[in-house]
């Protein structure tokens, strides 16, 4: 099976589904432990919340990014499709951290969007939970032995 660390960080090769659950359950650990800790610094320090926060949300857009690639490799499918649903987080959280200085009809259109956007990252990961990868080796690699 391919190493965990490397399917988080790089976006070439084949995720399983029960690698893809793992590095799903690690990024949510790592959005949350990122979202507790950049709201309890920002209570102490002060305005320091975008900074503390902007390299755990491109850490996360990169590794939910080569997860999802991995995983539709694993299905033989192109792993720029992956963009889609990152590029959505991604906007979405850039919006949220620089939302200290946006109006009440902005923040409303940002909570809407959040909805929208968890709903399809959601829906997008779960439906790739459900097919099968390829039973063989495919143009992204051969098979993991947790495949078979």
């Amino acid at each position: 099976m391919q190493p965990l660390l490397w399917t988080l960080f790089a976006p070439f090769g084949r995720a399983d589904r029960s690698l893809f659950v793992t590095g799903c359950g690690a990024l949510i650990v790592v959005s949350v432990v990122a979202t507790v800790l950049s709201h309890t610094l920002d209570q102490v320090y002060g305005s320091l919340r975008f900074p503390l926060l902007i390299a755990p949300i491109l850490l996360v857009a990169w590794c939910g990014f080569c997860l999802l690639s991995n995983r539709l490799h694993d299905l033989g499918q192109s792993g720029l499709w992956a963009l889609g649903p990152v590029v959505l987080a991604g906007a979405y959280s850039a919006a949220t951290v620089a939302g200290e200085h946006v109006t009440l009809g902005m923040l409303v259109f940002l909570f809407i969007s959040a909805a929208v956007v968890a709903a399809v990252y959601i829906a997008f990961a779960i439906a790739l939970l459900f097919f099968p990868g390829d039973p063989g080796p495919n143009r992204f690699g051969a098979r993991s032995a947790t495949n078979a």
